[in-house]
């Protein structure tokens, strides 16, 4: 990194595990001076070792010590950060607040979108706490309801898709503070898919059947070729008086039936585009704002002329391809990659082969439109779904902390009564919604929000690639002002 016109650097590919050390993850501290000698070091064995409390981090408590294994200083707090989308996914950023307050905006603003995305951000020093929640990126997700509650932990917040950690003590100073920050690492927090550790890493989309052989109709064109190319050809040459013919006639049946099995294996996956895809979202209907990260395995009969074309507000990254003996083999130096920027974004080449599933990742923040209205119907609640697509299955928690839920699937535009449901009904319902993926470590839906599953993706960025979409696993968090005029 070159910062201030000098130039840092760090051990290892930032934004990805040491090398050589399965599971570590990265550091990055901001201050307007240099830590003394061994400082880095020293932190990076307490934050390492901290204890974590069992009630709260369940099996994460007994991962092996180390999980953190580069702690670095980068620069000055008052210097822009390269922090584009989803270069450093799954690691921490940490900022000390030095006496003149919190950096400028141009500083701020990439790192709180990088933020909302999965990443983790910690602001340390005097008046943190005061001058975070003057921010107009940070105050909204520092209410009650979006508190993480560690124990023996510093203050620390779900902020998007992403944890934020604030305390007023200088940056890993205390227990609490390296207590926090471990916690945000052994979650796996991040959503986009890497060693590093990432809450998507446990499943991922596959096509069904896309490589399994159609043994019926395969056999049956072994048969119909041995009783041509045999009994049918010799008896036929045979009529002919001129068995010469068997050199032309064996040749050319050999050669139809090999045409014909290519033919039959060609149209059997298709010459469509076939797609899988699993996405999960949250809708901010305060400020009117979705984040969102999907991962598509796409297969393409016949590749799109152009490639991937990101939209406005999305970045997205090759992961793997899935092989016919149904395991993911992750893209290799040989592979022919082509990024062209005239005109637009196009990613191309192996990016998108013909004829090949690959998995890829897309994460989008943008302006949102979309919204889920919500409106007093007598005692119960009433809902308007403006997602554009239709709800499968919703759970609403009130700003008062009952909870309600839908009878049925709610079409686009419907407006529908819902239904008061008991909270380990609740419960189990917002498991079901993949609640522990969205928001790690909250212990239930916070009030004024609620979560659903879409028949269809809409937050995020199909890249100008469509087709048939044979898997669909869709799922948002929505947040709603708990002040509003809806919950009275």
């Amino acid at each position: 990194a070159v910062l201030d016109g000098k130039r840092f650097s760090m051990p290892g590919n930032f934004g990805a595990p040491e090398v050589g050390q399965s599971g570590g993850h990265t550091v990055l501290h901001l201050s307007e001076s240099e830590p003394d000698p061994g400082t880095t070091e020293r932190w990076t064995g307490e934050v390492s070792t901290a204890e974590i409390d069992e009630s709260t981090s369940g099996s994460a408590a007994i991962k092996a010590l180390g999980a953190i294994k580069a702690l670095g200083y980068v620069g000055s707090a008052s210097t822009p950060v390269p922090t584009p989308t989803g270069v450093t996914p799954n690691n921490i950023h940490v900022h000390h607040v030095s006496s003149r307050g919190l950096p400028s905006d141009k500083v701020l603003v990439p790192l709180f979108a990088w933020m909302r995305l999965g990443g983790a951000v910690a602001l340390f020093g005097p008046r943190a706490e005061a001058l975070a929640r003057a921010q107009a990126e940070l105050s909204p997700w520092m209410e009650p309801r979006f508190a993480l509650g560690l124990a023996n932990a510093t203050s620390s917040w779900r902020a998007g898709l992403g944890f934020l950690c604030v305390d007023d003590e200088p940056a890993f100073s205390s227990d609490p503070q390296r207590r926090a920050i471990r916690e945000s690492v052994l979650s796996d927090g991040g959503i986009v898919d890497d060693a590093g550790g990432s809450r998507l890493q446990s499943a991922k989309p596959v096509l069904p059947d896309l490589f399994a052989l159609p043994y019926k109709s395969f056999c049956l064109l072994l048969v119909l070729f041995a009783i041509v190319i045999g009994p049918v050809n010799f008896v036929l040459v045979k009529r002919t008086k001129r068995p010469v013919l068997l050199l032309v006639t064996i040749p050319a049946i050999a050669l139809s039936a090999a045409a014909a099995l290519f033919v039959f294996g060609l149209f059997s996956q298709g010459l469509g585009v076939k797609l899988a895809s699993y996405s999960y979202a949250l809708l901010d209907q305060r400020s009117h704002r979705s984040m969102a990260s999907e991962q598509r395995m796409i297969f393409a009969g016949l590749a799109p002329a152009r490639g991937l074309e990101p939209g406005p507000g999305a970045w997205t990254q090759a992961i793997a391809r899935y092989t016919s003996n149904r395991t993911w083999q992750s893209p290799s130096y040989g592979e022919h990659y082509v990024v062209d920027h005239d005109p637009g974004l196009v990613l191309s080449g192996d990016f998108l082969p013909a004829r090949t599933a690959f998995l890829h990742q897309t994460v989008t923040d943008r302006a949102e439109r979309a919204r889920l209205e919500i409106a007093r119907d007598g005692g119960a609640l009433a809902v308007t779904n403006a997602l554009g697509t239709t709800i499968e299955n919703l759970l609403v928690r009130d700003a008062a902390g009952d909870y309600w839920t839908c009878e049925g699937a709610i079409a686009g535009s419907e407006r529908r009564t819902l239904v008061q449901l008991a909270p380990d009904e609740a419960a189990n319902t917002a498991t079901l919604l993949r609640l522990g993926l969205l928001q790690p470590d909250l212990p239930a839906l916070p009030a004024a929000c609620w979560l659903a599953r879409l028949e269809r993706g809409v937050f995020g960025d199909d890249c100008g690639v469509t087709g048939n979409e044979q898997v669909s696993y869709h799922h948002v968090l929505g947040v709603l002002d708990a002040t509003a005029e809806e919950w009275r």
